[in-house]
């Protein structure tokens, strides 16, 4: 295995299965961009299924980014890393 990235930011679907990912193959800090955070919101939205709308708001995403989020190290949306 290579050497693990210091620091990085994770896209949605990173977020999202993140109880799968190894950590040891994660950057060592880690942060979300806003994009990120905005999707992870409104993705349970989008259904009208609610088992569905259970399972994207359930234990596989919240405990990374829900309870944390006001605290997390959130990238703003700017032309320079669009």
């Amino acid at each position: 295995m290579s050497e693990r990235a210091r620091r990085g930011l994770l896209d949605t679907n990173v977020v999202i299965h993140l109880p799968q990912i190894d950590p040891l193959h994660l950057p060592v800090e880690t942060a979300i961009g806003s994009i990120t955070s905005a999707e992870l919101s409104a993705g349970p939205l989008a259904t009208d299924d609610p088992a569905e709308r259970g399972a994207r708001i359930g234990p596989s995403t919240r405990p990374y980014w829900q309870p944390d989020e006001r605290h997390a190290d959130c990238w703003p949306i700017c032309s320079s890393r669009a």
